[in-house]
């Protein structure tokens, strides 16, 4: 992958984000990872088949330089115990690797555990939004239980918890004060996934390798990340909708009613869905059909 500095950012930040090593080469001899398992089978195969020929800005990249600066201090100071460790389990020929951050013993009076419990710990330094709207969260509660499973094969160790703990790089104290209910009170939170049995991790990773292994994988539109058609009722001279439908029918019927209760003009407004993978961050969709012509549609949309 080429790594281009539009922005003119220090050679420094260019050489720390510009990558050392192929996705085969990461592997370490595994044949998956596990977040590119539970990953879109596309962007994997992309990847290892155009490596050479794809292309990103620095100024793209700096995020992921703050969480790998995050867990290379979190490491420094784990104390010696089990963090940052590779296991490589084998299923149906495929050897998969993962690389877990933290297992721990945890007091009770840290969380509600009994005395001795382990703790298995992946830090997550992202957007306080990605909690907010938690899209994301069947595939970090996935992900922790990938790791356990290997951690009961291959080390005899089996955590009792599993947690992520979050970094927010975007957290603002005022947007608490303004909805506490939602917005969390502090710019890191723990949040306890369940913990799976091994019947349906097995099953879990069943189902991915059987896409994975499908020679002509397509995204799906959880891969990506497509928000679908909304339709939302404006008041005339607001720019802020009153509410956002799923359905034109919806909106139409409370347009009726609320106009019939409220003074002013509204009106509905529809909203095409967007595929945000596609259209901000998937490092293939330069080299992706699909990604190209959503991406060229986004492009003539903006243009006069």
């Amino acid at each position: 992958m080429k790594i281009t500095n539009i922005h003119g950012l220090p050679d420094p930040i260019v050489q720390a984000v510009t990558p050392r090593q192929s996705p085969q080469q990461r592997r370490g001899g595994a044949d998956i990872s596990v977040t590119e398992l539970i990953g879109p089978p596309l962007v994997r195969k992309l990847k290892d088949t155009y490596w050479d020929l794809l292309e990103d800005d620095a100024s793209n990249r700096l995020w992921m330089l703050f969480g790998i600066m995050v867990h290379d201090i979190l490491h420094r100071h784990s104390g010696g115990k089990h963090a940052e460790q590779e296991l490589i389990i084998e299923r149906h020929g495929w050897r998969i690797r993962g690389q877990f951050d933290l297992v721990d013993e945890v007091a009770p009076t840290v969380v509600e555990s009994p005395d001795g419990v382990l703790v298995l710990t992946d830090y997550k330094v992202t957007s306080v939004w990605s909690v907010i709207f938690p899209d994301q969260e069947p595939d970090r509660e996935a992900q922790l239980n990938l790791y356990a499973y290997q951690l009961r094969k291959l080390r005899g160790i089996s955590p009792g918890r599993l947690e992520n703990v979050f970094f927010f790089r975007d957290w603002r104290a005022s947007e608490h004060q303004r909805d506490p209910d939602v917005y969390p009170e502090r710019p890191t939170l723990r949040r306890v996934r369940p913990l799976w049995t091994d019947a349906k991790v097995e099953a879990f990773i069943d189902g991915r390798l059987t896409e994975h292994a499908n020679p002509n994988p397509v995204c799906t539109p959880k891969d990506r990340c497509h928000k679908g058609d909304k339709f939302a009722v404006m008041q005339q001279g607001k720019k802020r909708a009153v509410r956002v439908f799923e359905t034109a029918e919806e909106a139409d019927r409370f347009i009726e009613e609320f106009a019939a209760q409220h003074k002013g003009a509204y009106y509905r407004e529809d909203r095409e869905g967007v595929s945000s993978r596609c259209l901000r961050f998937c490092p293939v969709w330069s080299v992706c059909p699909v990604g190209q012509l959503i991406r060229r549609g986004a492009t003539a949309m903006e243009e006069p």
